[in-house]
């Protein structure tokens, strides 16, 4: 005896299906602007920086600078244990990035 069971017709999510998912997406064109402009503070700084990739440096260096001059702006004190705290997992890096750079943009341009 065998027992048929309907299924029901499963449809994938516009998302899914549009063109601008994979490698149509904005993420990749950014990256493939940046495979033909890479920025270099030398000798392309016209070029392209890549925000994405989680070995993004560019804003360390001037962030580090910033705390070791103002140890106030900082929780832990002179700038130590920066890096290791904005590299500690993207939740993480995210929230204690985020009122960084903005105390630092607020310090910078008040």
């Amino acid at each position: 005896m065998c027992i048929e069971i309907e299924q029901p017709c499963v449809e994938l999510s516009h998302v899914a299906i549009s063109e601008t998912h994979g490698e149509n997406s904005p993420y990749f064109a950014g990256s493939k602007a940046y495979d033909e402009n890479p920025y270099d503070e030398i000798t392309n700084s016209s070029g392209v920086i890549k925000m994405g990739l989680a070995k993004n440096q560019v804003s360390f260096y001037l962030l580090e600078k910033y705390l070791e001059e103002h140890s106030e702006a900082s929780t832990w004190g002179k700038g130590s244990g920066f890096r290791e705290n904005a590299t500690a997992g993207a939740t993480t890096a995210n929230e204690l990035l985020t009122f960084i750079l903005a105390n630092f943009i607020h310090n910078f341009y008040a």
